[in-house]
């Protein structure tokens, strides 16, 4: 274990570029976390993965946030795999950590999880947490959320057969327009502009969020 975190550590010490450090992590990743961790007592387990998100999320011990999350997307899947009850469970605390970066990191494994996890696990136990954390402070995380609603919102078909859980995540996206903060507006909007591209988006819910941002915008902006 101590080796191949120093070995992710030392390739940073080393002055080694960015683009080499992001290869020799891509390496060691999957080795630690499928091979090593495994053969750790379980108490350990979760002391550890907390260990690579917080580290991750910090920017400590050699680990550099990629640009496009990739590490820790390779992460989460391969705990999903095999940990998927230890990492929710730690998800769901470190979502309210005190430090907005650590509650970013949760939130795009989350996002990463919609696509992956069954639908019924999507709802009962990721879409509870952003619900949550919607009501915080911290503008980057309100984008985080705002983006892995979308997620959520992609797969209302497979599972919503009542309208229960439409409801609540059209419910969601109207609170935050409730804010008339111009940001957060052209936000919701320029996401649902980008999911109208799929076709099992819900037509009604679709249209009934753009018109409210449209009328946000307008009075926030008037013409």
């Amino acid at each position: 274990q101590i080796a191949l975190l120093d070995g992710v550590a030392k390739a940073q010490n080393r002055g080694h570029k960015r683009a080499e450090c992001d290869t020799i992590k891509a390496t060691y990743l999957p080795i630690y976390c499928q091979s090593v961790i495994k053969f750790t007592e379980e108490d350990k387990i979760k002391e550890l993965m907390v260990k690579i998100l917080s580290d991750y999320s910090s920017n400590e011990n050699g680990w550099l946030t990629d640009e496009d999350d990739s590490l820790l997307i390779k992460c989460v899947e391969i705990w999903c795999d095999s940990y998927y009850r230890i990492l929710m469970s730690i998800l769901w605390e470190l979502a309210f950590s005190p430090l907005p970066h650590i509650r970013l990191t949760v939130l795009k494994c989350f996002e990463f999880m919609i696509t992956i996890v069954g639908s019924q696990e999507t709802f009962t136990r990721i879409f509870p947490c952003l619900i949550t954390l919607s009501k915080d402070s911290n503008t980057l995380v309100k984008y985080c959320i705002i983006k892995a609603l979308g997620c959520i919102a992609l797969k209302l078909p497979e599972v919503d057969k009542t309208g229960n859980y439409e409801s609540k995540v059209k419910a969601q996206f109207e609170t935050f327009l409730e804010e008339n903060n111009y940001d957060v507006t052209i936000r919701v909007l320029e996401l649902f502009e980008v999911l109208t591209r799929y076709e099992n988006l819900n037509k009604s819910l679709r249209i009934e969020i753009i018109v409210k941002c449209m009328e946000v915008t307008e009075k926030l902006v008037p013409l």
